[in-house]
């Protein structure tokens, strides 16, 4: 929710993560992120897809603040609203979604990312060198 373009480097293959779109009472808000100094996102390029990022770009105008993504109306994302109308039914489509089972949250990808990012031989904590 909180991604600016100020902090995708299409280029790079970057994203600095450096706030946090905070939603209360129907309110977005962005603060500064938690750590001190932030940090950097590297990624494979099979998960940064850089082309589509720049297609959206180009599709989507930045919100108010430079958000990447943003409502029909050009503001911020609500989380419910995300998760009612684009993240449940992708989770439909996928199969991954059924009436017992809640499902994968959006939040567990970051998981997914971590593992996959262990797996491949990076650091296990943020700042540790890379495992060999």
């Amino acid at each position: 929710m909180g991604l600016r373009w100020d902090a995708v480097g299409l280029h790079s293959g970057t994203v600095r993560v450096e706030r946090v779109a905070v939603e209360a009472a129907g309110t977005v808000t962005h603060k500064p992120y938690p750590q001190v100094q932030g940090r950097t996102a590297g990624s494979p390029p099979s998960a940064l897809r850089v082309e589509l990022l720049a297609a959206h770009r180009e599709r989507y105008p930045a919100g108010s603040v430079g958000e990447v993504f943003t409502n029909a109306a050009g503001g911020p994302l609500r989380r419910t609203l995300f998760r009612a109308r684009g993240w449940r039914p992708s989770l439909v489509r996928a199969g991954l979604l059924d009436n017992v089972v809640e499902g994968l949250r959006f939040h567990d990808l970051r998981h997914c990312s971590a593992t996959w990012l262990v797996s491949g031989g990076g650091p296990v904590k943020r700042g540790a060198p890379p495992r060999t």
